[in-house]
């Protein structure tokens, strides 16, 4: 009865097809789907045949282990067959040849969807592949230590782009990106004086643990189809005036960091987030955190002086308000023209 059982489970397994099998194991780290090859004849060269790749070396105790696991994988794989994600991720100083093949082969099998994160890439540098692209549809890029943008991206196809640990030193990144309607840019550096964001389908538009220069830096936006905007844990955002076309954004969450000292540093970033604020006042939906509420309403002489303030109070086509902090959430729905916070 056992031996019974046991064909009657692997008759159902190969009973599966080829192509369910291969999106199964796209889903788990190579490593682990390389290692199915032992299971059968059928299984033997599965893996040479996947549509997606992931590789992360904290899955081997030695780096040069994960260095020739994944050279093996690149040179045995079937070159046939499509590949549309690439997810890699190294801890350590970058091998410069793994570097290169890893670069190379992306490049030459027109990836979709790739995921990069150094944590040290040495001296290999930003490598001209993640500037331009004719088949990227998504890209994320992380470093462990801050990596310089020094020109342009050009991707025709990109619809979703992700940084992380990037140092921004060039005016305009992403205006040759028309396909872009997603952009995330988290523990970043502004090191200019205007960054301008123009990219005419992005819907989504979120900026998180960034800091800019001693000055502030400027952001001129132009995103006709924003649909929400999320500013974290950031410094407020000289937003350009002139170049906001905002009017149609549905939702704006904020939750911004000021410095609780009474200096003239902060006094200049909360008029700051006053004129941010203002700029931002024809949303349809604004999320403050308690304590972009607090930093406001901390400083009276500037509430009363500021000619930005009184507008900052009123968000004409604003029709929720909702006031955030770690633990609590609740919810005023507007009944007048007018929105007010209760303290």
């Amino acid at each position: 009865m056992v031996k019974r059982t046991r064909v009657l489970k692997n008759d159902r397994l190969s009973r599966i097809p080829d192509g369910i099998l291969s999106q199964i194991l796209s889903s788990l780290d190579t490593k682990h789907a390389v290692q199915t090859c032992i299971l059968s004849k059928r299984w033997k060269y599965l893996w040479t045949s996947l549509p997606s790749l992931n590789f992360y070396s904290t899955s081997f105790k030695k780096l040069s282990s994960f260095n020739r696991f994944v050279q093996h994988v690149l040179t045995l794989r079937d070159h046939s067959v499509r590949l549309t994600n690439f997810n890699f991720s190294r801890r350590g100083s970058m091998n410069w040849r793994l570097f290169n093949k890893v670069i190379n082969f992306t490049q030459s099998h027109n990836v979709e969807n790739l995921y990069f994160h150094f944590e040290d890439i040495g001296d290999c540098g930003f490598p001209n592949y993640l500037y331009s692209s004719y088949s990227l549809k998504k890209l994320q890029i992380s470093f462990g230590y801050s990596q310089s943008l020094r020109k342009p991206l050009y991707f025709e196809e990109l619809t979703i782009l992700n940084l992380k640990v990037v140092s921004f030193i060039k005016p305009d990144l992403f205006s040759s990106c028309p396909k872009l309607v997603e952009l995330t840019i988290v523990n970043c550096s502004f090191d200019l004086d205007t960054l301008t964001i123009c990219a005419p389908q992005l819907a989504r538009l979120n900026i998180s643990y960034c800091s800019g220069r001693e000055n502030g830096c400027k952001i001129a936006l132009l995103a006709p189809k924003l649909t929400l905007f999320t500013l974290d844990a950031c410094h407020p955002l000289m937003l350009s005036k002139n170049d906001l076309p905002l009017v149609d954004t549905q939702i704006i969450n904020l939750h911004v960091y000021l410095p609780r000292t009474p200096d003239v540093r902060e006094k200049k970033l909360t008029l700051d987030l006053i004129s941010m604020l203002h700029c931002l006042h024809k949303a349809r939906s604004v999320i403050l955190s308690f304590d972009t509420i607090e930093s406001i309403y901390d400083c009276d002489d500037l509430l009363n002086n500021s000619p930005d303030a009184e507008i900052v109070m009123d968000f004409p086509r604003c029709q929720y308000c909702f006031f955030v902090n770690e633990l609590d959430e609740f919810a005023n729905k507007r009944n007048s023209r007018h929105t007010h916070a209760v303290g």
